[in-house]
């Protein structure tokens, strides 16, 4: 959970309510316990770079498999190992199966970015030819995928399985209207429908194999589906001139007036007007560090959440002060010290301060008394939302003091 901690109302951006690990994937409720589990069927495993939650209460999930393959067209061992990959669509409440699909049976391994090289396609180093990185399914019951290692996306009948149409790649079926950039997406990720279906959104790596000079950027892209035209309608560049060789998101706002960009491999994010005006720039990890997965994000997204959970929250005593923090706690704007025995309705506060996110440190009062104390959470409304377990505190320390801040409501 990030905090804008200077804003006078904190606002949260969800990181995730979701967890994959190879073969399930977890959904957590606002108390962050475990709602549902999901397991993809069919021997597959659970991708992890894609989880949707439909109105019909269905899960749509990317999803992988190891498998042997005649890799001798793209110049591989007649049985090569071979990184398979697809969707499934999953009731969620009877864990039914109600569609697959896989990308093996829809494409030709020849139209892909990079054939294999040194010891791509063995048994140690299988080789990852499509590499879906999202799928979303949409109002008409169809599915619209990203593949970054063939570099397209395309629109799927969720019925047929067949593609309706593929923009990028060596498949492509439009006819550039932007000089080539509307069909250049390389190893993109994140596409989403915007408006309708003939609009997407997507998050355009721009990677160019063997070369460190492309930049990443947002794009909307809108497509005529009668003359099978596709039109670069905005773009969202970094502030950085950032590349990001892998991962990365584009999401357009509820408001639809704002965008916001993660930059993957690159642990920063960006948000834009809709006519592409950087509102803010943020770093969640050394620019140094780009580049190296020390800190990366797969996607940012801004969402409203409420998370109350249900383990209290924890203090602790440095010297003069002491910490408290509630991890996942969205509602708490302030947070107020009592004597271990006081009561919780009515009592005298030893000092109140502001939430400042995940940690808020507490001066302790230069004239305490009690040899015990308790901290309580309150939301902007004064309500009580929790309270930590008592703590003793320590042998006296020189103090510095510091008067407390006193809320008024």
């Amino acid at each position: 959970m990030l905090h804008g901690r200077h804003s006078p109302s904190p606002r949260q951006c969800v990181v995730g309510v979701v967890v994959c690990t190879e073969k399930t994937t977890n959904q957590l409720d606002a108390a962050y316990e475990e709602r549902f589990s999901i397991r993809p069927k069919n021997a597959w495993g659970a991708d992890g770079t894609e989880f949707q939650i439909t109105p019909q209460n269905t899960a749509v999930l990317t999803t992988s498999m190891y498998i042997t393959y005649d890799l001798t067209p793209v110049n591989g061992p007649r049985h090569g190992r071979m990184r398979d990959v697809g969707f499934q669509e999953i009731d969620m409440e009877t864990g039914a199966l109600l569609f697959e699909w896989r990308w093996s049976d829809h494409w030709n391994i020849t139209d892909v970015i990079q054939w294999p090289s040194g010891t791509e396609g063995s048994p140690e180093t299988p080789w990852d030819p499509f590499h879906i990185n999202s799928v979303h399914k949409d109002s008409a019951g169809n599915y619209l995928v990203s593949s970054r290692h063939t570099s397209t996306v395309g629109y799927i009948n969720g019925q047929s399985g067949e593609f309706l149409w593929k923009l990028g790649g060596k498949q492509n079926m439009f006819e550039d209207l932007s000089g080539g950039t509307a069909t250049s997406i390389s190893m993109q990720h994140h596409a989403r429908f915007l408006n309708g279906n003939s609009t997407i959104t997507v998050f355009n790596n721009g990677v160019v194999p063997g070369r460190s000079d492309y930049q990443s950027k947002g794009m909307i892209i809108d497509l005529d589906l009668q003359a099978m035209t596709a039109k670069v309608r905005q773009e969202y560049l970094s502030p950085h001139n950032m590349g990001s060789n892998s991962r990365g998101s584009m999401q357009v706002l509820d408001s639809q007036n704002h965008v916001l960009l993660g930059f993957g491999i690159n642990a920063g994010w960006a948000e834009y007007s809709i006519k592409g005006d950087l509102h803010c720039d943020v770093h969640y990890g050394p620019e140094a560090g780009f580049g190296t997965e020390e800190v990366l994000s797969y996607r940012v997204l801004k969402r409203s959440w409420i998370g109350r959970p249900k383990q209290p929250p924890d203090m602790v005593q440095k010297g003069s002060d002491v910490y408290i923090s509630w991890n996942g706690a969205t509602e708490v704007t302030i947070w107020t010290l009592l004597a271990a025995d006081a009561n919780i309705s009515d009592h005298v506060a030893l000092a109140s301060v502001h939430n400042e996110g995940f940690e808020t440190r507490i001066p302790l009062p230069a004239n305490l008394t009690t040899a015990s104390v308790r901290a309580v959470g309150l939301d902007r409304h004064g309500n009580t939302l929790g309270f930590t377990s008592t703590l003793d505190l320590g042998e006296a320390v020189e103090h510095v003091f510091q008067a407390p801040l006193v809320v008024h409501y």
